[in-house]
């Protein structure tokens, strides 16, 4: 988790705007038999970004946060849609994996623009 939120904080302080795609290919480069690690992994990266762009303690000044935020907005779509396909049978039925994914979910409607459907 403490990883999670260093890069996260890196991702805020530096606008990383391919952050998503890179993230999100690291699920497919676990090793065979580590699949739902590597996906746990992913989700607590995905997690930590809403929460790092946030978090006070960070030292970015408020329009820095501001277009970090604009960013993390313009992926919620893209989040979304990669939480919900990897919603997988393996993944319920792993408690650690599935508490992740909800945790990253729950970080993205609490801190990010998500249109209503």
């Amino acid at each position: 988790r403490r990883l999670s939120l260093c890069a996260a904080a890196l991702a805020v302080q530096t606008k990383w705007t391919e952050f998503f795609g890179y993230i999100t290919s690291l699920s497919s480069r676990a090793p065979p038999g580590h699949e739902l690690i590597g996906l746990r992994v992913v989700f607590e990266l995905l997690a930590a970004l809403p929460d790092q762009c946030g978090d006070m303690y960070l030292r970015v000044d408020d329009q820095q946060r501001q277009d970090f935020l604009g960013i993390l907005n313009g992926f919620v779509p893209d989040v979304l849609r990669f939480l919900s396909e990897a919603w997988t049978p393996q993944v319920s039925a792993n408690e650690d994996c599935a508490r992740a994914l909800l945790g990253c979910l729950a970080n993205w409607v609490k801190d990010c623009h998500v249109e209503a459907v």
